[in-house]
Formats: C-alpha cells, structure tokens, sequence
C-alpha cells in the first residue's frame, strides 16, 4: 500500500503537515554547555512556518547540583529557552517545550540542554521531537 504526500501548495493556506514524528527517546546528563540532546535534519521546504516541540524529563538523583538548567528548542537561528529554576535533589519534572518560526532554508531543529556546571547526578530525557510544517 503506498500512502500520498500531501505537498504545502496542493493544500490550503494554515494546513499542518506533519514533518517528523520522532518517538524514541535520547537522553544525557547535564554538562555545563549548550548541547544537543536530540536533532532532526530539517530539509528546504515551502512551509510559511515551521512548529517543533518535544516532551522533556529532568531526573534529578540525590547528589544532584540544586541549579536552574536550561533546556533550549532550535530551528535553525531562532530558539527559545526554558529555564527552570533550583530542580532539587531526587525530584522529577516533566514538561512539554515548542518553538514556532519561519525556516524555509535547510536547518538543524534540536532541544539542547546545559547548566552553569556539569552534574552527572541529573539527567535530561527528550521523550519524543515532533517537526510539523503550516501551510
């Protein structure tokens, strides 16, 4: 059975077309940089903006660094970061994180993570990235 793709000029203007729909998880603890914790290769595209978002965990264990840890969406030049604040020792928090942009060239979409200094003790688990393009 073979399936059509829709393309952004055979549908109407504010359609949304599902790009990327990454389930797997990738995780890592937290360094003291940005870094990518989990990426999608976003082709050149007619889309008039472009929405990433993902399902973030930060698992704290009891020798955890109590400091704010940023996690960070991309797409491409544009991101936004969400900052949260003194994550304590043996908690968990889970969150959802989104970036809407205009991104018509190539670019990398990732949800990076990082804190002013590594901790081996915390970990960061992106559960899923989902890239979806508007018409």
């Amino acid at each position: 059975m073979s399936y059509l793709t829709p393309t952004p000029s055979s549908l109407s203007t504010g359609s949304i077309i599902s790009i990327s729909n990454d389930t797997s998880t990738a995780s890592a603890t937290v360094p003291n940089t940005d870094t990518n914790v989990k990426t999608y290769a976003l082709a050149a595209n007619a889309y008039s903006t472009i929405i990433a978002e993902a399902d973030v965990e930060i698992d704290c264990g009891v020798l955890t660094t109590i400091q704010d840890i940023t996690v960070k969406v991309k797409i491409g030049a544009s991101s936004k970061d969400y900052i949260f604040t003194g994550v304590g020792v043996a908690q968990k928090r889970t969150f959802g994180v989104r970036l809407t942009a205009a991104q018509k060239a190539a670019a990398t979409v990732a949800i990076s993570h990082g804190a002013a200094a590594a901790d081996a003790n915390t970990t960061v688990i992106i559960q899923n990235l989902y890239v979806r393009g508007i018409v």
